[in-house]
C-alpha cells in the first residue's frame, strides 16, 4: 500500500523518490451541489456517513453545509 503524503505543493507518492507537483488538490464543490446535500441532511432520512458515502465528500463537510 503506498499512501499520498500531502507536503505542500508537492506529492510525495509512495515511498520511493518519486514526486508530483501539483496545483491545487482541493476539490471545488459549486454553491448549488452544497444546498443539494446540506438539505439531504436536514431531511434527517439518511446519516452524514451516507450521504458522505453518496455524495464523496467528508461528513464534517456535510455538517458545515447544513446550517448555511
Amino acid at each position: 500500500m503506498d499512501p499520498e503524503i500531502w507536503t505542500g505543493e508537492y506529492v510525495r507518492l509512495g515511498i520511493g523518490k518519486e514526486w508530483a507537483q501539483v496545483e491545487n488538490l482541493k476539490k471545488q464543490h459549486p454553491p448549488s451541489f452544497k444546498a443539494k446535500v446540506g438539505l439531504e441532511a436536514l431531511k434527517a432520512i439518511k446519516t452524514l456517513a451516507e450521504l458522505a458515502s453518496e455524495f464523496q465528500v467528508h461528513p464534517t463537510q456535510i455538517r458545515s453545509w447544513k446550517p448555511q
